[in-house]
């Protein structure tokens, strides 16, 4: 007992710790005179533009389109209306759009005193596909080459392309890339509840950078790398072992993002000395319930997410995935490594669950954005994979062919 009230206290402390940190880095941000960007930042709004809301790069399909429309947003609050009311209030307001925290502005703000848009999207290719390929090198280092494979195939089925080139998509994807990396380079050397804290983190810091994208990316993916492991290390654990894992990181992550949110209303509320619940609630039964506008149908939001994720870029690729998995699952049902292994690796399949329990509670917001709220789903694909290779048994398939040969 005494040791669960001491996790308790030590994940208050963080919580509020980290509040702490968004509010100032938030205000540091805002204390940069708009006289210092407001060069970089024309240039960057005369390139959206040019291009249009919603360009296609490279295939014509919505699924891989830019976010050029919100890109523009941000860039927008990123001037300062007024600056003689204080960097803490600017901050907290963000020209009336108070709900989320705008996070990305500590690096955007500071970015544009230097960049420009084209600039800074060659930075986030930079770091996005050195943060993909550290991800892998780690992955296949500590969990082999198939699931590390089949982690790559899971972020490329999201048009990962062009998620450099959009500022609104960056966030999750930076964040997922580097919990993956933590889970991986901390195994082994973490307790269970420093993991659970960690997540806790992890959803916190997802809702402070991140307007509501595909923000599940951030747990399902640092998630499913956390559960591989403690299930191929610990194969004497029973499943219910394994669903503790599954559950306590999942709870963390969700009180983090929600707490976190909940707490942005609060400080805005105390320095903006107006009701920004009042305004983000209303937001909230919008995105759960629909409006006269927006009827909701959450079949319709299901059947959106799918079609961009797999059947949108061509029919072919659904077939495919789905004779390899088939083929696969055929593997480890007849060279399983043991039954208990089979049905201990099932709480990657309840992870697998995660993107369409999203897409039925957010219904609305991914009905109507489900052009990228589809992207969630490489979850999905990425645990179904992972459970896979925990299951089959390549021992005995190499010991099958020598014996023939």
């Amino acid at each position: 007992m005494k040791q669960h009230l001491r996790n308790f206290g030590w994940s208050c402390a963080v919580f509020i710790l980290c509040i702490a940190i968004f509010t100032g880095a938030m205000a540091a941000a805002f204390a940069i005179p708009n006289s210092a960007i407001e060069s970089n930042q024309r240039q960057a709004v005369a390139v959206i533009e040019s291009e249009g809301q919603y360009p296609r790069y490279f295939f014509d399909t919505p699924a891989c389109q830019l976010d050029n429309f919100t890109d523009g947003l941000m860039l927008d609050r990123a001037i300062n209306p007024d600056e003689s009311r204080g960097p803490l209030v600017s901050a907290m307001d963000i020209e009336g759009y108070s709900r989320y925290w705008h996070g990305y502005q500590v690096f955007l703000r500071p970015a544009l005193t230097l960049l420009n848009y084209k600039q800074i999207r060659y930075l986030n290719m930079m770091v996005f596909f050195i943060l993909l390929a550290g991800a892998f090198a780690l992955m296949q280092r500590k969990m082999g080459t198939r699931p590390a494979v089949g982690f790559l195939v899971s972020v490329a089925a999201c048009y990962a392309i062009i998620i450099p080139l959009s500022m609104q998509f960056m966030s999750v994807f930076v964040l997922m890339l580097l919990g993956c990396i933590w889970v991986l380079w901390r195994h082994g050397k973490t307790t269970p509840s420093e993991a659970v804290l960690f997540f806790m983190v992890l959803g916190m810091t997802t809702n402070f950078l991140d307007l509501l994208t595909a923000p599940l990316l951030t747990l399902g993916m640092p998630l499913a790398v956390y559960l591989y492991l403690e299930i191929a290390s610990h194969p004497e654990n029973g499943w219910f072992t394994g669903f503790k894992r599954l559950f306590f990181p999942s709870l963390a992550w969700g009180l983090g993002y929600g707490g976190c949110w909940v707490c942005k209303w609060a400080v805005g509320s105390l320095v903006l000395r107006r009701n920004v619940f009042a305004e983000a609630v209303s937001q909230i039964f919008f995105r759960v319930s629909g409006s006269e506008d927006y009827p909701l149908d959450r079949m319709e939001a299901l059947s959106k997410n799918f079609d961009r994720m797999f059947v949108d870029p061509g029919k072919r690729l659904l077939l495919l995935l789905g004779i390899i998995l088939g083929l696969w699952l055929l593997l480890a049902l007849l060279f399983r490594k043991s039954w208990k292994q089979l049905l201990n690796g099932t709480v990657l399949l309840l992870a697998a669950l995660y993107p369409y329990a999203w897409i039925l509670v957010m219904a609305n917001h991914c009905q109507i954005h489900y052009w990228f709220t589809y992207r969630i789903q490489a979850v999905a694909l990425f645990a179904v994979v992972c459970w896979l290779d925990l299951s089959v048994d390549a021992g005995k398939i190499r010991r099958l062919f020598q014996k023939k040969n």
